[in-house]
């Protein structure tokens, strides 16, 4: 009899232990859950800050890249040809050649005749061929001009024409000679001068009231 009590005694002691043990793992896991909660609060929070500094980056980053972008269209729109590596040139003739400055400084590119032409002293504008093709960029137009030295040696002049950035055809130079005797063109010389010049587009005309606060003189109303 007093070893079944004690038997039973050990079990409910067992048993005790066991529900004090359930307790404590009760506790334990509520401990455990507390701080994995902890940790994935403080993982969200770091994810968040993450995500904001990601998009931080990505709109710095695009921010950037536009505007990468628009000061490489300023420098295209910006920046005058300055020789003519930056036209594309076609020679069509055997005696063509390829327009040249006469120094780095120079604002003109001279243009060689490929023909031999005699100019007349008859106020007429002769056409010289100079066998060159051009594909100006757009935005930008060429002028051509008259060369100083033949102006001012031989009184030869150039018509000042404008070449297109779309005009594809040949350059032909106008001359007209101002002096009192014939001159003659020869092959190779350099007859005129064409420069690159920026082109602000954008601007038309359109009919509307004009201002008459203005100056009205004309030809000659400055003086001499």
């Amino acid at each position: 009899m007093l070893t079944v009590m004690a038997n039973e005694h050990g079990l409910v002691s067992i048993r005790d232990s066991l529900e004090s043990l359930r307790e404590d793992v009760k506790v334990i896991e509520k401990q455990v859950e507390g701080l994995i909660d902890d940790q994935y609060a403080v993982l969200d929070k770091h994810y968040s800050i993450f995500e904001d500094n990601r998009k931080k980056i990505q709109e710095i980053m695009v921010n950037i890249s536009e505007r990468i972008d628009q000061h490489r269209a300023e420098i295209a729109n910006n920046t005058l040809a300055d020789n003519l590596s930056t036209v594309n040139v076609k020679l069509i003739t055997p005696f063509a050649q390829i327009p040249k400055k006469a120094t780095n400084g120079s604002a003109g590119f001279d243009l060689y005749a490929t023909e031999r032409v005699t100019v007349h002293n008859n106020g007429k504008y002769h056409a010289i061929k100079t066998g060159v093709l051009l594909e100006i960029p757009p935005n930008y137009y060429g002028k051509i001009s008259s060369r100083s030295g033949l102006a001012m040696r031989n009184q030869i002049v150039a018509f000042e024409g404008t070449i297109d950035s779309d005009y594809r055809g040949e350059i032909i130079v106008l001359l007209q000679n101002t002096s009192d005797s014939s001159y003659e063109v020869n092959i190779g010389d350099r007859i005129a001068q064409i420069v690159i010049i920026k082109l602000h587009l954008g601007n038309t005309f359109c009919e509307a009231a004009v201002s008459h606060k203005s100056n009205h003189g004309g030809f000659g109303s400055t003086g001499k």
